[in-house]
């Protein structure tokens, strides 16, 4: 009987922790993000005379502050706005109707900070990018020029609800 008791244990830990990995994006809320991203990083290619593809754009907390910064292939273009951040995740309804620039600052801030705890890497050498190499959107965490992991988008938009 015992034996019985810790195979139900093991198997019920099992389905739990594949149900905390389960998701649905009942609202489509992936789709709009990825949208929302594709479309203003064609605006910014066509703004600035630049390839898609080489646009990327880092978040990073080098000197105590979180910034956002445009960068093409490894050519720093221009910062971004907190605002520009909103609208590039949420859409540009989401910048007029809510006052979300503090609330994404601060989410993304603690998820650097958490990813930092987590791995013992210093924050100021991480930095989270997003590009879209091909026809899809490519979130990374990074540290300085070094790819650490991929982030799904769906992880990410987390931080924006």
């Amino acid at each position: 009987m015992i034996r019985k008791q810790r195979t139900k244990l093991g198997l019920r830990a099992k389905i739990k922790e594949y149900m905390d990995d389960v998701s649905i994006d009942v609202f489509g809320h992936e789709k709009k993000v990825t949208d929302n991203i594709k479309r203003y990083l064609f605006t910014l290619s066509n703004e600035n005379n630049l390839s898609e593809a080489g646009i990327n754009i880092r978040i990073a907390y080098p000197n105590q502050v979180l910034e956002t910064l445009i960068y093409h292939f490894d050519r720093k273009i221009r910062p971004a706005t907190f605002r520009e951040l909103v609208e590039f995740f949420m859409g540009q309804a989401s910048v007029d109707f809510f006052d979300l620039e503090r609330k994404v600052q601060q989410n993304i801030w603690n998820y650097i900070s958490q990813y930092s705890s987590k791995s013992n890497i210093p924050i100021n050498l991480l930095n989270v990018r997003v590009s879209k190499p091909s026809d899809s959107i490519a979130i990374m965490m990074c540290r300085h020029t070094e790819s650490l992991e991929n982030i799904p988008l769906k992880e990410l938009i987390k931080y924006f609800k």
